[in-house]
């Protein structure tokens, strides 16, 4: 969302061409402003990836830059350099009139998805008729580039969150094609190799497909679900016939930003006047939000006071780039409440506390929450703030985003001056309440639960499953 709105701001060159090429010096002096700007500016630069082994990326990276290139081949050897910062929410993206003119004019992307598990790549959706290809598939091979090469490839341009791989494996099963044709370039036809029900290797020709938008479509589902109000296009509440006194809030995304404080009112309103014993939250594949709307929700789930973090740090309090910040994000933090504790670290403890009392509709049986990959940024600091500070039972495979704390809040988008590549740089690093030593992993579940290939082609949701049955056998 923070790159589209910035788009307009950051677009101004109307006879973009793809093809254009910026010479060495200029390439050389983007990469130093990256670096001067990450080391001036990020929250956590070192958290996960000692200085010499960043400042050896950067020196890997500038060695390659010894011939003109294009701004998107520039940005493939930039993006792995920030990808070993191993923070989740720092992410280079192609400059925004490379984005705009391919909206425009529809890069040829392949028709297919995939599935990443264990080290593999499977065919998960694809054009009705393609031949021989199933759901579930073992792709071996794109246009003669092995599956596991491709995936290890793939890796190096998405930013993991500290030592787990889960939220880049969760970017490449929602953004493939983008990926790919990025990566290893778009074409008009791709050769996918798969294994057959066989064994065998068989083929398949995928023709791309123009990506572009009619935002006067009225049939376009994704117009069709703007028109739905922020809250449901959130949030989903599910009841189930056989099993009594048990809800599912099902959470997209943390998103619905001026609806929140009614619907948790009148959520948990409904909870106590229909005698709930069973709340099952379901946080997968919701890639965060707002974190307000998840402390606003603790209210109601925890005894006295929410605290919605242990400390909030910042390196900096202004920003000698700020003529290149195109969208300057959420600034009232860093402002209005850090306030100064060393030469240039700025903090604040357990920030809001006074804010968040619980509610007097307080929701004190079973909470089952949900997790997975996806679940990342606010969605993830609400699992482990919520374990930290009530009892919760926990399903699925670990989250996406960190345990410990993340790199997030108060993002800006920075344009490189030459190329117009844009930096997405977090203003703060912000520690859960959680009581466990930073590994550099997420929420790891009480119980984890990680479909199988088999379970995922045949939409079986084994974790929701293995949820109701412990209420079950609880009574």
């Amino acid at each position: 969302m923070i790159c589209c709105n910035a788009l307009v701001k950051a677009q101004s060159d109307t006879t973009y061409k793809p093809e254009r090429l910026y010479q060495p010096q200029q390439l050389h002096a983007d990469l130093a402003f990256l670096k001067s700007v990450l080391e001036e500016a990020h929250p956590s630069l070192y958290r996960y990836t000692s200085k010499d082994s960043l400042n050896a990326s950067f020196a890997a990276a500038d060695s390659q830059l010894n011939q003109p290139l294009t701004d998107i081949d520039f940005w493939k050897i930039v993006a792995p350099v920030v990808a070993t910062i191993r923070s989740g929410h720092t992410v280079v993206y192609p400059s925004a009139n490379y984005t705009e003119w391919g909206y425009k004019y529809g890069l040829r992307k392949m028709p297919l998805s995939v599935y990443a598990f264990n080290g593999h790549l499977y065919a998960a959706r694809f054009p009705e008729k393609s031949d021989k290809l199933y759901r579930g598939a073992r792709i071996t091979a794109i246009d003669g580039n092995p599956g596991t090469v491709i995936l290890a490839s793939l890796k190096r341009f998405i930013s993991p969150e500290g030592y787990s791989d889960q939220f880049v494996n969760f970017n490449i099963e929602t953004s493939f094609s983008d990926f790919y044709g990025r990566v290893f370039g778009y074409k008009r036809e791709y050769d996918v190799a798969f294994i057959d029900s066989s064994g065998s290797i068989q083929h398949v020709k995928l023709k791309s497909f123009r990506n572009t938008y009619n935002y006067a479509d009225d049939q376009n589902p994704w117009i069709r679900e703007q028109k739905k109000s922020e809250v449901e296009k959130a949030v989903e509440v599910n009841y189930f016939k056989d099993i009594p006194a048990t809800v599912e809030l099902k959470i997209k995304r943390f998103t619905y930003l001026k609806d929140y404080k009614k619907f948790d009112a009148a959520f948990f309103t409904r909870l106590q006047d229909e005698k709930i014993k069973n709340l099952i939250i379901d946080l997968r594949d919701n890639g965060g939000g707002y974190l307000g709307i998840g402390i606003d929700m603790m209210r109601y789930m925890t005894r006295n006071a929410v605290v919605p973090a242990n400390m909030i740090t910042s390196v900096t309090n202004e920003y000698s780039f700020e003529k290149n910040i195109v969208y300057p994000g959420s600034d009232t933090l860093r402002k209005g409440v850090l306030v100064k504790t060393g030469k240039r670290e700025y903090a604040a403890v357990n920030d809001y506390q006074f804010s968040y009392f619980s509610s007097d509709r307080l929701f004190t049986k079973n909470v089952y929450l949900l997790v997975d990959k996806g679940t990342f940024s606010a969605a993830a600091i609400f699992a482990a703030n919520l374990r930290a500070q009530r009892n919760v039972i926990i399903l699925g495979d670990e989250t996406g985003g960190g345990e410990v704390g993340t790199d997030g809040s108060g993002f800006s988008l920075v344009k490189f001056p030459n190329t117009g590549l844009l930096l997405r740089l977090p203003q703060f690093w912000m520690q859960t309440t959680t009581r466990n030593k930073n590994t550099g992993h997420g929420v790891i579940p009480d119980i984890t639960i990680i479909p199988s290939i088999e379970d995922r082609v045949a939409d079986r949701d084994v974790v929701l499953d293995k949820t109701l049955h412990l209420i079950i056998d609880k009574k």
